[in-house]
């Protein structure tokens, strides 16, 4: 009996540690940030620059890695920033809407290399050390917006390893589709959200799964998806703007549960007036085609960037930093420059 008793005050000691290491707001992550920004949004005429922060319970003062790095020769403002990390080898890939090329970045050396040739895709993903990237044929529609789509996710070697073809966009925000967003699980599913359409494709099953969050509707359901991340156990948290009316604007961080039939979405966080910016600014005009995240599951905080674009050679930008189990939003300002990607390592 006195064995029993001791079993079981071990297990629930145990236990209750273990509850607070997770629910604890001042727990020391350990965790280093990289941001890509550059001072101009002009392929022709701008570097890149990446700094790092370091964080233990808030970010750090960021300190310069890369400076002045050229991008490569390109065409149209640098819009729909992606990133994504290797976590096996510490290695960043930046990439842009505009450009068939790509950035790799090495955290352990520090050195940049231009990739040329993304043979056509975009959407850079990591699933382990395997590289992906995703090609959308848009048919043309006589209505002015494409309501279908081609998918194909290839390597960068530029082979195919799966297609979706006539993959159906309606419903989902027609004029909004185009720009699409992604991430992934590091191991086996890509995730793509084409406004309110998700698309999930399970590389080791070859299967394809697709999803309408919601029915966009113009006039009482104009609703924007940004910053999807992955966080674990089937589950994306992204931000949701209704922007139906326009003098009353929401945002919130909210999540996606993948575990049941139908996908669970729950806000966690409103935001709507909790920024230190007007969210109908940034999310009724182009300057939400410039958002980046990322996720710490360290002690679930999730981060995303806004610019507000000045012009194509000026801008200033935030970096936000939602610690949800804290209940804090912290700021960290970047001005005069774009941020283009956030990663953490």
């Amino acid at each position: 009996m006195k064995n029993s008793i001791i079993t079981i005050i071990l297990v629930l000691m145990f236990v209750s540690c273990d509850t607070n290491d997770n629910n604890d707001p001042t727990v020391d992550c350990d965790v280093n940030f990289y941001i890509m920004t550059s001072p101009s949004a002009d392929q022709f005429v701008g570097n890149l620059n990446i700094t790092k922060y370091q964080k233990s319970v808030n970010l750090s003062t960021p300190v310069s890695v890369i400076s002045n790095h050229s991008f490569m020769p390109g065409s149209g403002i640098l819009t729909l920033p992606s990133s994504t990390v290797n976590t096996n080898s510490g290695e960043i890939v930046y990439q842009f809407s505009e450009s068939n090329g790509f950035y790799s970045f090495d955290i352990n050396s520090n050195v940049v290399v231009n990739t040329s040739n993304s043979n056509g895709g975009t959407h850079a993903e990591f699933l382990g050390n395997n590289l992906r990237f995703l090609t959308v044929s848009w048919p043309v529609s006589v209505s002015g917006y494409v309501q279908s789509g081609d998918i194909t996710i290839i390597d960068s070697s530029g082979n195919t390893i799966s297609q979706n073809q006539n993959f159906d966009f309606s419903n989902s925000g027609l004029p909004y589709v185009h720009k699409i967003i992604s991430t992934s699980d590091s191991q086996n599913k890509l995730y793509y959200l084409a406004n309110t359409k998700l698309i999930i494709y399970d590389e080791v099953s070859d299967t394809w799964t697709d999803y309408l969050l919601e029915t966009f509707n113009e006039t009482t359901n104009k609703i924007l998806f940004k910053g999807v991340e992955y966080v674990g156990n089937n589950t994306l948290y992204a931000l949701r703007s209704d922007i139906t009316d326009v003098n009353n604007v929401t945002l919130d961080l909210v999540k996606i549960d993948l575990n049941g039939s139908t996908p669970q979405i729950t806000i966690l966080k409103d935001l709507t007036n909790v920024l230190s910016v007007s969210v109908t600014d940034y999310f009724t005009t182009f300057k939400s085609d410039l958002i980046s995240s990322s996720y710490d599951s360290c002690d679930d905080s999730y981060y995303f960037s806004l610019v507000d674009m000045i012009s194509l050679t000026s801008a200033n930008s935030i970096l936000f930093e939602i610690k949800l189990v804290s209940d804090v939003v912290n700021e960290y300002p970047v001005n005069g420059e774009f941020i283009y990607g956030i990663n953490n390592y």
